[in-house]
Parts: structure tokens; sequence; C-alpha cells
């Protein structure tokens, strides 16, 4: 295709006020939406500033939102596939005789609610076909003659100089503006600090790369637009359609059962699906997270990972951390990437129960026990406040199954529950006046501070009732509310969503506009990114269902019919 040297583009392109590459006969810009290419003529004669114009105009933006909703379609089918492509890859293995490490089929992996369950049907060749928009290429990189592919999926490393300038800018704005966003609380001076092995994996541009570079235009459209037109974004679902294509081509092939001899192939399925899951998030994260989120736990739930964490003493850290404070990548930086990634895994799977209702899939109590294993680097909150969280969804189940069989024991439940209290209390009381090493990290106390006062309040929901007006839960979010007027100045509120919403819900009336106020500046001041809009949504809609009956943030999601991924 030859390129016209001429500024101002196609007539179509012209109208639409956007940037035409001016290829002939037909601009990409044109044919990869599937819409007429006016050219690059005398001025066409609809272009009278009259109703002319107006109806070109109006068929144009129809054609263009016609090829949207298709590619949203096709994402979708390539969504629902996640899940049986993830069981298709898992049969596989069970086959071989390395199968210690892959998962076998557990129905509690499946952690949509009935009403939001994904449908499984076989797989055909069809099922995960997205089309690749003519604007990405895919061809490989050659060097010395030699196709430098491993699986047309998951490619090996590619020069970085041949990723063009304008993906280029998106990679650099991921990692200065996305990544943050995503892991607001991570501590690049410990162990998982060092982002090499993420910086390696994207450059052999597969599916991870375009999921990076997609949630990067989405982000980057968002916060530069003036409203949210950004959600229908070609570019951004071009490249997010090809990362779910290539992902599901990858699952469907006999190389997917090979993650328990491959580190290097496991931290790049893993990291593209939270990056896929990530994306979900980034546009409010009520839907199509549950797929990439099982695809993730029904891999992973079965491994051991100490075994792929150095837990030897003797054996020295991959991360270290010379005397300037800066993490330096030793030789396994993949394993750094995997540490990274299970503790992404496990975080998704803990704060998914008060959507789902549900428990976590991961063994999460052995998991924590890994010494290695430090949330409060990645996620801001210590290991032991996310126990405690995994413990009450238990609790809460073990209350339902029991009242459900009648046979409910009060005093049990009372036990069990102020068990899980006085040891978030004296846990609460260490951050502050014990040894506890995140005193070097004051918003890591912070954090796990907040997300304690949090549990606090769902274990008093699940032994007494979901009132606001009992003592200890009034005496909990006031709590939290002399502890969110103290925030560290550095300190951002991004990664407290949860806690929020948990206690937001709970609060009194004349305490609803404490956290009204709060969660709708989070939404201004973050362009309405991420899930502090869905948050808002969930408090209000549980504030007003309360009025009717007992109502926690779980029962109102359920009620309100709104699966939020609260991360």
């Amino acid at each position: 295709m030859k390129t016209r040297s001429r500024a101002t583009g196609c007539w179509t392109c012209r109208i639409r006020h956007v940037k035409c590459g001016s290829e002939t006969p037909n601009c990409t810009e044109c044919t990869s939406r599937h819409t007429k290419c006016h050219g690059y003529g005398p001025q066409p004669i609809w272009m009278d500033g009259g109703h002319l114009e107006a109806a070109e105009r109006s068929r144009i933006r129809a054609a263009i939102k016609e090829n949207f909703r298709r590619i949203r379609k096709q994402q979708n089918l390539a969504r629902r596939q996640l899940p049986a492509v993830s069981s298709h890859h898992q049969a596989l293995g069970e086959t071989s005789r390395a199968n210690d490490c892959l998962t076998q089929s557990d129905p509690q992996a499946r952690l949509a609610p009935p009403t939001t369950s994904l449908p499984v049907s076989p797989i055909t060749p069809s099922d995960c076909s997205v089309s690749a928009p003519r604007s990405i290429t895919r061809s490989p990189a050659v060097r010395n003659g030699e196709t430098l592919f491993r699986h047309p999926t998951f490619q090996t490393n590619v020069d970085i100089l041949s990723i063009d300038g304008y993906e280029a800018g998106l990679l650099m704005h991921y990692f200065d503006h996305v990544f943050p966003w995503q892991f607001p609380y991570h501590n690049s001076h410990s162990r998982t600090g060092n982002r090499g092995w993420l910086l390696q994996l994207l450059t052999k541009r597969g599916p991870l790369y375009h999921a990076a570079i997609g949630l990067s235009s989405l982000h980057q459209s968002a916060t530069r637009g003036i409203d949210e037109s950004y959600l229908e974004d070609q570019k951004v679902f071009d490249h997010h359609s090809t990362a779910l294509q290539e992902l599901c081509e990858f699952l469907r092939s006999e190389k997917a059962t090979e993650f328990h001899q491959d580190e290097q192939l496991l931290t790049e399925f893993l990291a593209c699906s939270i990056m896929l899951l990530s994306f979900e998030v980034l546009r409010g994260g009520v839907s199509n997270w549950q797929p990439h989120l099982n695809a993730v736990l029904s891999t992973i739930k079965s491994m051991s990972p100490a075994s792929l964490i150095a837990v030897e003493n003797n054996k020295p850290d991959r991360l270290c951390s010379p005397p300037n404070g800066v993490a330096q990548l030793t030789n396994n930086g993949t394993s750094a990437g995997l540490e990274f990634l299970f503790a992404n895994a496990l975080w998704f799977d803990i704060f998914a129960c008060v959507s789902t209702g549900g428990t976590p899939v991961l063994p999460y109590r052995s998991w924590l026990a890994i010494e290695q294993l430090k949330m409060q680097d990645v996620m801001g909150c210590h290991n032991w406040a996310l126990a405690l969280i995994g413990d009450i969804t238990h609790l809460r189940e073990w209350k339902c199954d029991m009242d459900k069989k009648g046979l409910l024991s009060v005093p049990e439940l009372v036990s069990k529950g102020q068990a899980i209290e006085s040891e978030l209390e004296e846990k609460i009381g260490l951050l502050y006046f014990g040894k506890d090493e995140t005193c070097s990290r004051p918003h890591t106390t912070w954090i796990t501070h907040i997300f304690a006062l949090a549990a606090l309040v769902q274990v008093h929901t699940v032994v007494s009732g979901p009132l606001p007006s009992l003592p200890e839960i009034q005496i909990t979010v006031q709590r939290a509310i002399d502890l969110l007027n103290s925030k560290p100045e550095t300190c951002s509120l991004q990664g407290i969503v949860w806690p929020l919403c948990v206690i937001g819900c709970m609060a009194e009336p004349h305490l609803q506009y404490f956290f009204e106020n709060l969660v709708s500046g989070m939404a201004t001041e973050y362009r309405k990114l991420g899930n502090s809009s869905t948050v808002l949504q969930i408090m209000k809609g549980c504030w007003d269902l309360q009025k009717q009956g007992r109502k926690d943030c779980t029962i109102a999601m359920s009620e309100l019919n709104i699966h939020a991924l609260l991360v």
C-alpha cells in the first residue's frame, strides 16, 4: 500500500478530525474500521455544511460503532472460552507423567456467581478467534535469516528497537503511570522490586505485549480525554483483542501443558492474564474479570509456591539490595516475577470473595506462611491481615451452611468470631507497639491497619448481623474514619477500595456523607478510572437497601447485581 505525502488526509478522516495515514487507494484508518474512505480528490458534494454532510457524518459514526460492537462481541466470546480452554490444557496435562503441578477439576474454581456463570462449550478452532486488526503487525523478528518464534503466540525476545515510536511511548506510559496505578504500594527496594523480568517478557511481542499496550492506551486515552469516549477507542481494543486471541491460541496448543517445566512460560501466562484482568478493573471492574481470574487460579491452585521460590536460608536472594538501596536483578529474574505474580493471584483470590460470596480457591494459609512471600512489598498489606480476611470468608460460609441445615450453634459461632477478633486486635496493636518491620514503612503500617479494621467490621457482621447500629460496628467504623483522617500524605487511596466499601456500607446515616465525599473525590481525582465509581454505587445501593432490612456489602452487591472486583 502506497502512502501519499499529504498532511490533510482523506475526506473521511478530515470530517472525523482524526489523524490519517494517507495510504492509497484507501487509508488504514478507514479500512480497519470498515467504513468508506472518501479518498483525496476534490471536495465531495455532500460536504455542503448542511443536511447532506450531517447525514454522512451519521452514517460514518454508525459504521464505526457497528464495527466496535462486532469487536466487543468477538472479545466476549474469547473471554467465555478462557475457563474452558484452561480446563482443556489441564486435561492434556493429566495424560502426561509430569502432571503433579497441573490443576485438577474443582467446582470451587468457578468464581462467578450463578447469575453470571459463564457457559463452557466444546473447543473448536474458531472458538477463540478475534480478528486481528490490520493496524497491528504480527510478523516474526528475523535475525541472521532465522525466525525467533518459539510458538506463534509466545515469541522469543526481539530487538527492542523494532518497536515503533507510538508503541514505545505506550510502553513507557505503562511503566511510568499504569504500573503505579495497578500497584500503588509496590516496594521497589524489595525482592520483587526489580521489574526487569516484565520488560524482558514484553519484548517478546506476545499476548502480554498486546495486553500491556491495550491497557496503557486505555489509561492514556482516559487521562487525556474530556469525556468517556475513550471506552470506544478502536486502537485500545485492537490490541486487547489481539492479546485475547493469542492467549486462547496458546492455551489450545500442546505447549500449554509445559507450565510445570518452563518457569518463563508460566510467568508470561500469569502476567498476561493479570494484565487482561487489570484492563477490566480499569474500566470499572464489574464484568469480564472472572474468566481471567478463573484461568489463573485453576492453573496454579495445586502448585507449591515454595517449590518455585527460594526458601533455603543459604541461598542468596534473586533480588538483592546493594548499599544504594536499588534492587538488582540476579540470574533468576523469572522467579522474581513468579513471586510477584503469585502475590497478585492470592490478593485477587481473597478479595473476589466479597463479590462472589464464596471462599478463596487457593490454599492461602500455606501460601502466606512462606517467609519470602511478603504481601506488604507488593500490595502494601501484611500477610496476617490477608489470612484473617480469608478466615472470615470461611466463617461466613460455615454459618450459612449450618443455618441451612438447622444446626447453627450460636455459642460456637460467637467463639469462632471472637478468636478472629482477638487476633486482629492483637496484630493491630503490634503494628505500632511491637517489633514490626513495617514501622520502617509508615504507609504499609497504615494500609495494613485499614484492612484489619475492615476485617473487624466483617467479622462483627457475620457474628452479630449486618446492623450499622450495633455498638461494636459503630466503634469500628469510627476508628476507621479517624484512621482515614490521619492518612500519610504520600499514601494513595487507590489501593484500599475494598476496605472503603466494606466499612462504608456499614456506616450509620450521619456518617455516610464522610464515605460518600471521600469516594466521590477519588472518582473525580482518578477521572473515573478503576472502580471508585463502582464502590460509590455499591455503598449508596447498600444504604438504600438497609432501609428495608439487614444488608452488608456482599448482600448488597448480590441484590444490586454488581459483581465487582474491588482491588
